[in-house]
């Protein structure tokens, strides 16, 4: 898990205050916690599910930043999930969608959340049978000088053990009221009637890993290191493909900025190439236009110069007859 949020106010119902508050006051949170949970349990109070959330919650605001805990048999219920989730990460029941009229939709719809992720990173669920249940939590023995715990099936005493023979130092019939046949079979009802909403919830916001519990002790242990490690490789495995995922849309937006400054420069080329040679067309135009407007005015002027020439050479015919009809009067 990661670490939790700031613990938040206690509000605890029916549980004895203090008459001076002035001292409780000056405790500090996980003072205030253990107070109010021995006034509980002086007054026969059972541990309500938001002190046992109260108390985890405490002790995770204290792990180091980056740091990781397990929590074994917590929660057991619905009602426990959605607390420590509220304590832990925020998480608040979800709620109804909210109505959009068929025929007139919102043409601006707000942004979708972001999707609800567990703090919790992994359930394991130690799957087995209610037999193999109830005969390993009878038969079991204990050690006291030797400091270890036996079971006359699964992990046998020493030879001579049960009566302290040889030498051997003598076990002792765990007692354990927790696990007293009414207790557990109370213990495996709950759960059964219980784990089905939480393993709902979990599903959705987390990730479930069920592992065969009937095998012996090592076997499962490695069992539950090698799903750990498993989901440990698999989130670094996302954020690996995350990580390249964004590197290729920064490097494929990179491109196509890239492209499209290419497009305009081209762009600009050819629009600057087209300009000049529409320019030179219109120069070349201009310059005919000149020219032929120059060669129509020569033309002009040739053609003013010989209806010149015409009438003068008549009239000087016309004189000079005249002057030698005078010669020959």
């Amino acid at each position: 898990g990661s670490p939790p949020l700031p613990v938040p106010a206690m509000h605890e119902s029916g549980t004895t205050k203090s008459a001076r508050p002035n001292q409780t006051d000056k405790l500090t949170d996980r003072a205030k916690l253990g107070t109010i949970l021995t006034q509980s349990m002086k007054l026969g109070e059972a541990l309500s599910d938001q002190m046992a959330v109260q108390l985890i919650t405490e002790r995770l605001r204290r792990l180091a930043d980056g740091e990781g805990w397990i929590i074994d048999g917590f929660p057991a219920t619905y009602d426990q999930a959605k607390l420590l989730e509220n304590a832990l990460s925020g998480y608040e029941d979800e709620q109804p969608a909210t109505f959009e009229p068929l025929l007139a939709p919102n043409p601006r719809p707000p942004p979708p959340p972001e999707p609800f992720k567990s703090i919790i990173d992994l359930v394991v669920l130690f799957n087995i049978n209610n037999e193999t249940v109830i005969k390993r939590a009878a038969g079991r023995t204990f050690a006291p000088l030797a400091d270890k715990e036996f079971h006359e099936q699964f992990r046998p005493p020493p030879e001579g053990a049960a009566t302290g023979f040889n030498g051997q130092e003598k076990v002792f019939s765990v007692k354990d009221p927790s696990n007293d046949m009414e207790q557990l079979q109370h213990r495996i009802t709950q759960f059964q009637d219980n784990y089905p909403k939480v393993e709902k919830f979990y599903e959705k916001f987390s990730t479930i890993k069920m592992i065969d519990a009937t095998s012996d002790e090592e076997t499962i242990y490695h069992e539950l290191c090698h799903s750990i490690d498993q989901y440990v490789d698999d989130e670094k495995e996302k954020v690996r493909k995350a990580e390249e995922h964004a590197q290729f849309l920064e490097d494929e937006k990179q491109r196509l900025a890239e492209e499209e400054e290419q497009k305009r420069i081209a762009d600009e080329e050819a629009a600057a190439a087209a300009a000049a040679a529409a320019a030179a067309a219109a120069a070349a135009a201009q310059a005919q236009e000149q020219e032929s407007a120059a060669g129509t005015k020569d033309s002009k002027k040739g053609t003013d110069k010989s209806k010149s020439k015409s009438k003068d050479g008549p009239s000087s015919a016309k004189k000079d007859s005249a002057k030698g009809k005078k010669g020959k009067k």
